[in-house]
């Protein structure tokens, strides 16, 4: 295995490009630190206020929590436990984001599966080649477009001067904090969950 690590400031950001699959690991720690097994080599180089990862098969990669993080994977991507914000997540294959905080935008050749607590922005798209599950624990004042492969459904929470649009080849489980203010008379697969399980910011794992 190939490791290699690189000391790093507060709320660095961190550049990630694997040709294969990557996992990334937010942790309580004051430094990047990527590895692989693969013999397609691994580099980790400082270029101005970024760090940036490359590898050419699969990689690991454990950074700060409170990291600012882009991922560009061929194959699958795990990204976990980033307290600060993901930029971009743009994958080959099955994506899933678990335990983040923002996420400004997000595209996946198959399966996407996201555990955040908001998204960035005014107007964003999620767009995925398979099935989506999408929880974002703030949809306040928040108007969802669903394009999947039932059709095309939509949902308001509040005022509704904010849009994100989930659009699939498969179909979208969309799992909110709160209802819907009101059901339209045909839609998809809907699940409310009354907690949210963001983690504390301030809390060890």
């Amino acid at each position: 295995m190939t490791t290699r690590t690189i000391l790093i400031g507060e709320n660095p950001t961190v550049i990630i490009r694997a040709g294969g699959s990557a996992r990334i690991e937010g942790t309580d720690t004051d430094r990047v630190t990527a590895s692989t097994e693969s013999r397609w080599g691994l580099k980790v180089e400082r270029r101005g206020d970024r760090i940036e990862v490359e590898a050419g098969g699969s990689c690991t990669v454990r950074l700060p929590f409170s990291s600012e993080v882009k991922v560009y994977a061929g194959k699958d991507a795990e990204i976990l436990d980033i307290r600060n914000r993901i930029a971009l997540a743009s994958v080959g294959g099955h994506l899933t984001i678990e335990r983040a905080n923002r996420l400004a935008h997000a595209q996946c050749g198959r399966s996407m599966n996201i555990d955040c607590a908001e998204f960035e922005g005014d107007n964003i798209k999620f767009e995925a080649g398979g099935n989506i599950r999408c929880h974002i624990a703030n949809l306040a004042d928040t108007r969802v477009m669903i394009q999947d492969l039932g059709g095309k459904w939509e949902l308001g929470f509040g005022s509704k001067r904010r849009t994100l649009q989930l659009k699939c080849g498969g179909d979208v489980t969309l799992v909110a904090a709160q209802p819907p203010d009101e059901l339209p008379e045909v839609f998809g697969q809907i699940e409310v969950h009354h907690h949210s399980e963001q983690p504390d910011p301030g809390s060890q794992e």
